[in-house]
């Protein structure tokens, strides 16, 4: 994708993708940067992938269908989870509409089912049922 200012104070916009050019008044850049594991700066991150205990692949850091990270030796940690751009299992949608059966719904309501399950059976919420019943409602 190309994109430059315009005559006009606009912005001008092409890709090999789509033919022509496309002219706009106003812009709005909602791309995200695609992961590069090489690039991990952060010292939290970077020091969980030096020791193994996650695993950074040119897609993400690893992780099971329950957004648990997988650690260098193939197992899941049940109490370190990973969401988000940055995981191997990402949502392709960014925004859900609510009322609407969208992926981002689904895969919040099956993360909030790993994380209660995470806390154990001695965590009681109030909503905590509800939150399963949501999870298995949306991957069922």
């Amino acid at each position: 994708m190309w994109i430059g200012t315009g005559g006009a104070g606009g912005f001008t916009a092409s890709s090999p993708a789509v033919p022509g050019r496309v002219h706009a008044r106003r812009l709005v850049d909602a791309r995200l940067a695609r992961f590069d594991a090489a690039r991990v700066t952060d010292p939290l991150l970077r020091g969980l992938t030096d020791r193994g205990e996650v695993t950074a692949t040119r897609d993400g850091f690893l992780v099971d269908t329950l957004h648990r990270a997988m650690a260098s030796d193939g197992t899941p940690d049940n109490g370190l989870f990973i969401v988000g751009p940055a995981a191997s299992l990402n949502t392709p949608e960014a925004f859900g509409r609510p009322g609407g059966p969208t992926r981002v719904f689904e895969a919040s309501a099956r993360l909030a089912a790993s994380l209660l399950d995470a806390l154990g059976p001695g965590f009681s919420r109030r909503r905590a049922p509800e939150i399963r019943q949501a999870a298995g409602t949306a991957v069922g």
